[in-house]
């Protein structure tokens, strides 16, 4: 018996401590390509995510879309980019909505939001007041919305088609009303 459970905590303890690799595609080989800007230098895929690494040749009066619902990972692993204000500005001074991850204490605000960098009261949708925001100190964002991403699409109708969920009540994404 002794013996019997022995052998069982040495499993247990191999199977804690082996981890599944990441599986890595250098320079991956493709049949047909569309564009010479953009080239995939490699794809890592684990059991949670996939990402591809691709280098992108800027070529004057050209820019490079990236698809809606992308995103864009920074080699420090955050899972994010840190962008100057002149490019945040040229990609979104005129768009309709602004949406925002603000980790403020207190209730945000549209005077939270000017105190932070004046320059972003130039925007279309601080003008027009159509600033979409969570705040993180008060809402559990990433914690919660990898399994509910249904309530993050309710929260984004709500604040772009109100009349469509009259009596909904967002729970991480909601207008800036002051």
């Amino acid at each position: 018996m002794k013996r019997l459970a022995w052998v069982t905590s040495l499993l247990l303890c191999i199977l804690c401590t082996v981890q599944a690799k990441d599986r890595v595609i250098e320079r991956p080989p493709f049949l047909a390509w569309s564009s010479s800007s953009i080239e995939v230098d490699k794809i890592v895929m684990s059991n949670t995510v996939t990402t591809v690494y691709v280098k992108a040749f800027y070529r004057p009066k050209n820019w490079i879309k990236i698809a809606k619902g992308s995103f864009l990972k920074d080699n420090n692993e955050t899972g994010g980019v840190n962008l100057d204000f002149e490019s945040v500005y040229s990609y979104g001074s005129e768009t309709d909505y602004w949406r925002l991850l603000v980790s403020h204490t207190g209730d945000y605000s549209y005077a939270a939001l000017k105190d932070s960098d004046s320059r972003y009261t130039d925007f279309k949708a601080y003008k027009e007041q159509k600033v979409i925001y969570c705040n993180l100190r008060q809402k559990p964002f990433y914690e919660n919305t990898p399994v509910e991403p249904e309530v993050v699409l309710a929260d984004l109708i709500k604040a772009f088609h109100p009349h469509l969920l009259p009596d909904y009540q967002p729970v991480y994404y909601e207008m800036l009303t002051r």
